[in-house]
Order: structure tokens, then sequence, then C-alpha cells
């Protein structure tokens, strides 16, 4: 009889522990599921949509870039190559970890806006300024303050919005964990040149309160994918490999664009933003003498973000601007100048970006806005050129060029004119590994290539390597790619992505290891040897080079 009470007790104990689990983890779902909330706004109407948002705005586009350039029907046809010089975006790009602080003032925000560190945001007779931005991206970390009447969420990108006009257009609207948001604005007269617009989230802790991970929003806008990471790492500065390994999980699990590689290496350019958290590493009066004799460049090489990347451990081949202004954390609030002695001051506010090889971008500004002083951090902004050559426009529009043209020469559009397929050749294909990629790869590793491109009919099928020894692979045959009917300069301007897998049987079949990007621009009369970093999560995987030849 005892044993038969022990027994019972023992499952009525276990069945207990069960059923906590059970309520545990869907209690942990349902706010999971609150707390992340992503909006899309179209251009006439409010509400929410599919996650992958398309905009299928040809013909407004057209009509819209005819007007711009003062261009009719009849002069379509007999277009030259050059009447685009370039068509130039002007991107601002800000970060603020809000502290879970009231915000301020819609004029206050705007001179973060106006790229101005301490200015008003108004022009010399008091009016306000006019803002010269085309794209506007807005992340903030730890927005969960209390407003009168409305949800916090609603509040701040309604400020946003009343802050910037009727000049823009609020395009997404994102939140993670009811801390992290993301908007994205675009000037009213570029929105027909939306093409497309995805959004995903990850949260990189565990549990629900500790709100760090990050939100990624895929914009292509005039046949251009632009990327943005909204993010907010762990906090300390013993947790850099902490913060290393929250961003590679980033890069790996928000999926944008090609779902079957992470976002690192895959678009024409991404920015990663935000409260990144690495610190400086010295004492607090020696930071204090060098932030006061303003050397910035010695500062800087106490940053662990910097030794970080010098190491190549952690987003490899972004690049920042200068760190030419004071440590954005950890101020006193409602004094930016004065440091809290809790904090070594650091750069916790960062703004990075990568660009793909023949992709032009140019950084004007990269500053602070220390005229808002509401949080213990400083805001922190980035303003960019981004060039978009007119030939990936033009090929943007090609078939409703050649359909709503109605001039019989409307095959003299550049887009159109000598369209023919071509064949890629690679031969001499070799994959040197980092020492890095060889400690996390098992012994089975087979690498294989796979090619795959906008202008090529399908990706090609995977193309098992040879190994030569521990770090390097090499492929003997050689690989012939066949293009779509395309015109030259078209081609000039497109890439192709190069994806390297394991055949092994311990990996994955159709899972990348890493992703090489090549541009193909150059070599139509002879074959020219090529090196292309291969890229997996911001981090090095190794190189892969060899011959590459165009043909028609």
């Amino acid at each position: 009889m005892e044993a038969y009470f022990f027994e019972w007790n023992q499952v009525m104990f276990w069945t207990a522990c069960l059923s906590s689990l059970v309520v545990f983890w869907l209690i942990f779902a349902f706010v999971r599921r609150v707390g992340n909330t992503l909006n899309h706004e179209s251009l006439a109407e409010k509400g929410n949509l599919p996650i992958n948002l398309r905009f299928e705005h040809l013909k407004d586009q057209w009509t819209f870039l005819m007007k711009k350039y003062k261009l009719s029907e009849s002069t379509v046809p007999r277009w030259h190559f050059c009447v685009f010089d370039r068509f130039d975006l002007q991107i601002f790009v800000g970060t603020w970890n809000m502290g879970n602080s009231v915000p301020p003032n819609c004029d206050v925000i705007r001179t973060w806006f106006a790229c101005e560190a301490g200015g008003t945001g108004t022009s010399p007779n008091g009016s306000c300024a006019r803002l010269q931005h085309d794209v506007i991206i807005v992340g903030v970390q730890e927005c969960a303050y209390y407003p009168e009447k409305q949800s916090c969420e609603n509040h701040w990108f309604n400020l946003l919005k009343k802050t910037l006009g009727s000049e823009f257009t609020m395009i997404a609207c994102i939140s993670l964990r009811k801390s992290i948001r993301t908007g994205v604005f675009v000037r009213k007269l570029w929105t027909p040149c939306i093409d497309a617009i995805q959004a995903d989230m990850h949260s990189t802790t565990f549990p629900v309160f500790w709100r760090k991970g990050g939100i990624g929003v895929h914009l292509k806008l005039l046949g251009t994918d632009l990327c943005f990471l909204n993010c907010h790492l762990s906090a300390h500065s013993s947790r850099t490999l902490t913060r290393n390994s929250e961003l590679r999980r980033l890069f790996g699990r928000i999926k944008l664009g090609r779902r079957n590689c992470d976002i690192s290496n895959q678009f024409h350019h991404i920015w990663v933003f935000g409260d990144l958290n690495y610190r400086v590493l010295t004492d607090w009066n020696h930071c204090d003498r060098l932030i006061s004799a303003r050397d910035w460049q010695t500062l800087e090489s106490y940053d662990q973000l910097i030794q970080e990347q010098k190491k190549e451990k952690i987003l490899y081949d972004f690049i920042e601007g200068p760190l030419n202004f004071s440590p954005t954390f950890k101020v006193a609030r409602g004094s930016p100048d004065c440091y809290s002695s809790q904090r070594i001051p650091s750069w916790c506010d960062r703004i990075l970006v990568h660009s793909l090889p023949n992709c032009s971008l140019r950084t004007n500004n990269y500053a602070r806005a220390k005229s808002i002083a509401s949080s213990d951090h400083t805001p922190v902004y980035a303003t960019f050129t981004c060039s978009i050559p007119p030939s990936r426009v033009l090929h943007q529009h090609r078939d409703y060029v050649k359909t709503h043209s109605h001039d019989e020469k409307s095959t003299d559009v550049p887009a159109l004119r000598h369209a023919r397929p071509f064949r890629l050749i690679f031969t001499q294909l070799v994959l040197e590994m980092t020492e890095h990629a060889c400690t996390d790869m098992y012994p089975e590793f087979r690498p294989a290539v796979a090619f795959a491109s906008p202008v090529i009919s399908g990706d090609c099928e995977a193309t098992a390597a040879t190994n030569a020894d521990l770090f390097t692979y090499f492929w003997d045959s050689t690989i012939t790619l066949r293009t779509e009917p395309i015109c030259a300069h078209l081609l000039a301007v497109s890439h192709l992505y190069i994806h390297i897998r394991d055949q092994s049987s311990a990996g994955a079949s159709s899972a990348n290891v890493a992703l090489a990007v090549l541009a193909l621009q150059t070599p139509f009369r002879s074959p020219q040897t090529f090196a292309a970093p291969a890229i997996n999560c911001g981090v090095k995987f190794g190189t892969i080079s060899g011959c590459f030849h165009i043909k028609c």
C-alpha cells in the first residue's frame, strides 16, 4: 500500500510540473505575439497587410520618371544611354535609445532630422527648414513610456509623422517586444518608385522581459535593394562575445530577400544600426581626459567594435563614418555633455553600412544630436547619397516600355536595344577557407557552389569541389551559365551570387554555408581573375577566386 501511494504521488508531482511548463510556454507565446507588431501603410490606405507587401506601380513609376525628366511618349524611343546621368537618393538613418522616457516635442525632434547637432531646425527667418532626405529610417530602442489616451506605439509613430509633415509617407512601422521600433518614411515624390517592401524580426534574449533583438526591413526602390537592421544587443563591457553571437544570429534568423541565405551580403546596401552596446575599454578618468581634449582617434583605439572588426570576428566589410563626436552613453538626462560616473563613456549607438561591389554609396554626415537630452543615450544620425545607375531603372521597366510605347522604334530604348543572351564562363575556381571557418566545420564538410542572379533564368545546380588540403577546395571542371536576353549595359550593373553549400551527409542539402557576390561589369573581351569574399552571417568564411569570362 505504501509503495502504491508513493508511485501515485510521483505521478501527480510530474503531472503538475508538466502542466506548469505548458502554461508558462503559452504565456510566453502570448506575450511575444502581443509585443511584436508589424504594420504597413500603403499609398492610399492604412491597415494590416501581409508581411511581404509588393507595390505594383510600374505605370505610375514610368509616368513619374517621364514627368521628372520632361520626356514624352514620342521621345522615349530615341533615348540615348546618357539621358539619365544617375539617380541620387538622399538617405537618413537615425538611432536612439530612448531610455523609456517621454520624447520631446516635434520642434526638438526635427533638429535630429535636420542634421543639426545643437540647432533649432528652423531657417534664419524662423520658418521650418526643409528636409533634403528622400528616405528616412528611424530606429529606437527602449521605447516604452506611458502617454495619455493612446498606446506608446501609436504616440511615437504619430509624433514622427507630425514632425516630418505631409511631404513624407510612412510605409512601414514595426515594433518588437513593445520596446524596439522602426519607422520607414519615403518622400511622397518617390512613393510610385517603391517596388517591394518586406519586414521581419527576431528576439535574441530569454525571458521576455529582456528586450533585446532586431528588426529588419527590406525596401526595393528604383530597382535597388536597401536593407535596414535595427538592433538592441546585450549590455556591459564583459559581453563582447555575446554581442557578436547576437549579431550573427540576427543576420541568420531574419528572413528577407533570398530566404535560403542570410541577409549580411545579399542586398545592394545594408545598414546595421541601433544600440549595439559595444564599450570603450579604458578607465573613466582616462576616457574623460580624451573627451575633454577631443582626441577621438586615441579613444577609438579602445572601442570594442572597432577591435572586433579588425580581428574579422563580426561585421566583415561593413564601414562606419569617422567617430568625430563625443560618446553617446552614459550621459546625464538633460545635460548631454555630462557623463555619469557609473559607466565608462562609450559609443554604444552606431550606424554601419555594407555595399555590394560596383554599388555607389557616399557617407555625407555622421554625428550625434545633442539637442535631444531626455535619455541617458544621445541620438545618432548618418546621411548618405545612394547613386543608382539608370540601367538598373530601365531594366525594371523594360516590359512596360515595350508594351506601352506606341512608336515603332520602341526597340531603340537602351533597355531593349541589342538584347541577347550571354554566357558566363568560370574556370579554376578555388575556395580558401579561413582558420575560423575550418574550426567550425565538421570533418565531413564537402563544399559545392551554386550560382544565382536576376539575369539568369533559375538557379544553377550545385557543383561539388575536390579537397586539396584542410583549408583549400577547388573545381576542375569549367562552369558555364547562360543569361536571359539582356543588353550589355544592363548586364554590367548586375550581380552574380555564388552560394557555397554543404553536400556532405552531415550537412543539410539545401543549406547555404556562405555567400559571395561578383559584379558583372568588366570581362567581356578576355578572361580575368577575380577574388570575392565569402561571408556567413557577417563573418568572413573564406575567399573564392578563379577566372571569369563573359561571351556572347
